[in-house]
């Protein structure tokens, strides 16, 4: 049986390791910092397939976090719309979901090295899973947590033109405040005056009382000063997953359950290449094919509206209007069959809207 490495040990690398062990799979995956890990990320986890919770086995983890009912979306002061889930949208803390998928991964005979880099980088039976990737792009991505701050909703989302922000509760006392903001050179002597002045940048009167009346968690604090939007270039012989594959817009917000469904679509090749039973140029091959495949329509389609979320005179916000058009937009930026199967006493079941 062939080892597999896997580089990174966030919600993507977890998963393709979890799955690969499920099918006993030699696997170590290294992760360059220690758990729990501080990741900019919405902190929420929606429009996960079951056949993807099915594959990993996670459902007891899953079950383990409470779930949001609805979210409101502000855009540009202007336009308000709130839309109901009709499906499990998980309140996930990023540092708890990624220490439960770790202790998983080691419990399922996995080696995980921690505070480490893989010394075989790009050779054969190596994915990469490391995330976001500083790059040269027009956007800053910051991540705090707030306490003190009792939100109207599960989940706030609000777009002007200077940015987007997602408020997501952790619990009763406590959000998830993450942002993406246009690159602006601002004045700044902290931490907590960084995300102040980018706050400011965008004229949005609630995220700023929330933030000014709260108490800064400041050890809960990441940013990642520069990246872009879309599909990422790779080379041929690389396998990449989750962000490294592909950073989706923000208001799309699924794209943690993205990280895991790139997982659990890649496992298939891995599992047949471990097995000696396909190449490893072939298996790349498949998984690239597969992943550009699955996320293709997804993926562009966010990055055409999410610009016009972000303008005051849109075409859009007339549209949003409607509680069906919300409603379509948030199947259509997430899995078909996501929307297609529902469980009825442990079994799957087709259903339709």
């Amino acid at each position: 049986m062939k080892a597999i490495t896997i580089i990174g040990g966030g919600i993507a690398g977890l998963s393709l390791g979890i799955c690969l062990r499920r099918f006993l799979i030699p696997v170590a995956i290294y992760e360059a910092a220690d758990y729990p890990l501080k990741k900019v990320c919405g902190e929420f986890l929606s429009g996960l397939p079951f056949w993807v919770i099915e594959k990993l086995g996670i459902e007891d983890i899953l079950g383990k976090f409470p779930q949001a009912q609805e979210a409101s979306f502000t855009i540009a002061k202007k336009r308000k719309f709130v839309l109901k889930f009709l499906f499990p949208v998980y309140l996930t803390p990023r540092e708890t979901l990624d220490s439960l998928l770790a202790r998983r991964f080691v419990d399922l005979g996995g080696t995980l090295y921690t505070r480490s880099f893989c010394p075989y980088s790009f050779q054969e039976g190596v994915v990469v899973a490391c995330g976001k990737k500083k790059e040269a792009g027009q956007w800053i991505g910051l991540k705090v947590h707030l306490r003190g701050v009792k939100l109207d909703y599960d989940l706030e989302m609000y777009a002007a033109t200077q940015g987007y922000l997602g408020l997501c509760k952790i619990d009763s006392q406590t959000v998830n405040l993450c942002g993406l903001f246009k690159k602006t050179k601002v004045l700044a002597q902290s931490k907590r005056d960084l995300f102040r002045a980018y706050l400011k940048l965008m004229e949005l009167t609630q995220p700023y009382i929330y933030f000014e009346n709260s108490q800064f968690i400041e050890e809960s604090f990441a940013a990642i000063p520069s990246f872009a939007l879309g599909f990422h270039p790779h080379k041929e012989q690389d396998v990449k997953i989750g962000d490294s594959f592909v950073t989706v817009p923000p208001f799309m917000g699924n794209g943690m359950a993205m990280a895991m469904e790139s997982a659990a679509i890649a496992t298939d090749d891995l599992v047949l290449y471990a097995q000696g039973k396909l190449s490893w140029p072939q298996a790349i091959k498949n998984i690239n094919r597969k992943l550009k495949k699955r996320f293709f329509s997804r993926v562009y389609l966010g990055l055409f509206l999410h610009p016009q979320l972000m303008k005051e005179q849109s075409w859009l916000l007339p549209l949003l209007s409607q509680q069906n058009v919300v409603n379509s937009f948030y199947r259509l930026t997430r899995a078909w069959d996501h929307f297609t199967e529902k469980r009825i006493d442990g079994k799957r079941e087709k259903t339709s809207f």
